[in-house]
């Protein structure tokens, strides 16, 4: 009995010596697992970083191409507008040319008849000098012959008192 009880006493150690290198192998296992475990999380993390790291910065780059394509969209736009401006200003021009030209016909064709009212008033003058002159003139003969006839009769007096 006592080898009886010896020998599953020393089965069991066996048994529970099994069990124990069972469980360090499934510890290890265990442990091995959970290194694999943090090591593919890591590298999880890792992949996802630089996955990251690789969004941001094609978005980045997107975000410098929209940048740079809405530079260039508001310099064609600025561009656009000026040209659209000039274009404007040269139809004010033309439309301005036009509108001055026949506001330059009209102030010509009015100055053109207050010259005209002026040449007539300074004809109107200069036939008023021309006549008043005629009459000058007869007036300075008719005063000159009248002066002559007083000469004469003043030499005829002379004469007259001579003898």
């Amino acid at each position: 009995m006592f080898t009886e009880l010896a020998y599953n006493a020393s089965k069991r150690i066996n048994q529970i010596q099994k069990d124990l290198q069972t469980r360090e192998k499934q510890k290890q296992s265990n442990n091995e697992l959970d290194q694999l475990d943090q090591e593919i999380k890591g590298y999880t993390a890792n992949q996802n970083c630089n996955l990251l790291a690789k969004e941001i910065q094609k978005r980045r780059n997107l975000y410098n191409e929209l940048a740079q394509k809405r530079q260039e969209i508001k310099k064609r736009i600025e561009q656009s507008h000026i040209t659209h401006l000039q274009q404007q200003l040269i139809q004010n021009k033309q439309k301005k040319m036009n509108y001055e030209s026949f506001v330059q016909m009209d102030t010509l064709k009015l100055h053109g008849q207050i010259i005209d009212e002026y040449l007539n008033k300074i004809n109107d003058k200069v036939l008023n000098i021309k006549y008043s002159s005629q009459n000058l003139s007869k007036q300075i003969k008719e005063q000159n012959g009248i002066i002559d006839q007083l000469h004469e009769n003043t030499d005829s007096a002379n004469q007259a008192m001579k003898n």
